[in-house]
């Protein structure tokens, strides 16, 4: 079965035209094609789009392929084309392929010309089913990116510079991201806090960081909050930017904060009990000894008393252990 091939004919000779199609035919293709011969045409087809080849003849009354490949590099389109002429030499074709042609074909020998269809347009439908995945990727990176729970921030490594956000970071800070995106770190926080927060950039854009707590952030309003910031490096375009889950802790930080003030009160007043009791525990020693040595000296009297025929009572409750 033959394979479709959707052919855009830069060409003025209908006998060339012929002889091009039917080596592209013989090649093992279906062509579908469109030939035309001035820019205006031309250009009428690129703007209808879902061509898989251009042929380009190099020299026409009205148009040339040189011409033929800026229009289509003007509309920063990636379809190959391919320059066909009779009359071209080595140094035109060289610069033709300087210029961004794929490749040339001689029109008196055409035994390229398939092979080099074959391979571009391989190449050429891999292109557009990696880019579409490409854009399918970004779709669905965006999709998450703008619906994530927490507020994404990336940025530019080296200016510091906000390159893009999330609808939650936005929020939280009370920005628009159009007002984001001219703004850069130090543009967020608290001057006093500037120092810390620079160094700490400096650490997540080395990867030295894994994540840093309780960063405070100022609101357009000039509130504070405070966030936990989780670092990652994303590429874009071949770039490496920093970027970040911020997520808001301030009410946790709240929390924590009166914990730790409960758990201090609660600190002073073990102590103040324990010293309490400790003069307790010593005021009961004392007494304890005190009343030992009152009992000593009671025997010791009565005793005295005995000898002088005086007999205290027996039942003497300080004389009792």
């Amino acid at each position: 079965m033959k394979m479709s091939l959707r052919v855009l004919l830069a060409e003025d000779s209908e006998d060339d035209a012929i002889l091009l199609l039917e080596e592209i035919r013989a090649g093992g293709f279906d062509p579908e094609f469109d030939r035309v011969q001035n820019p205006e045409d031309f250009i009428d087809c690129l703007e209808r789009g879902g061509w898989d080849i251009i042929l380009a003849d190099y020299s026409m009354p009205r148009f040339n392929g040189l011409e033929a490949l800026r229009l289509v590099q003007e509309w920063s389109l990636d379809i190959p084309l391919i320059l066909v002429s009779g009359t071209v030499g080595e140094e035109v074709a060289v610069k033709a392929m300087k210029a961004g042609a794929q490749d040339y074909i001689m029109k008196d020998n055409l035994t390229r010309l398939v092979p080099a269809i074959e391979r571009e347009v391989k190449d050429y439908r891999e292109r557009c089913k990696a880019k579409t995945y490409l854009e399918e990727s970004e779709d669905r990176f965006r999709a998450v990116f703008e619906n994530a729970a927490d507020g994404i921030l990336i940025v530019d490594i080296e200016s510091q510079r906000f390159f893009d956000v999330n609808a939650k970071f936005c929020r939280m800070l009370g920005y628009t991201r159009e007002e984001l995106l001219k703004s850069e770190v130090g543009n967020i926080h608290p001057e006093d806090s500037l120092p810390l927060v620079r160094e700490e950039f400096k650490k997540q854009a080395r990867g030295e960081t894994t994540i840093v707590k309780d960063i405070p952030i100022r609101r357009k309003d000039g509130s504070l909050f405070y966030a936990d910031i989780n670092p990652f490096s994303i590429a874009v375009s071949g770039k490496t930017y920093l970027a970040g889950f911020f997520r808001d802790v301030t009410e946790n930080k709240k929390i924590k904060e009166e914990l730790e003030q409960h758990h201090l009160h609660l600190e002073k007043l073990v102590r103040e009990r324990t010293a309490r009791l400790d003069k307790m525990v010593t005021f009961m020693a004392g007494r304890e000894v005190r009343m030992s040595e009152l009992k000593k000296v009671i025997r010791k009297l009565r005793a005295q008393l005995s000898q002088a025929g005086i007999e205290p009572e027996a039942n003497d409750p300080l004389l009792n252990d």
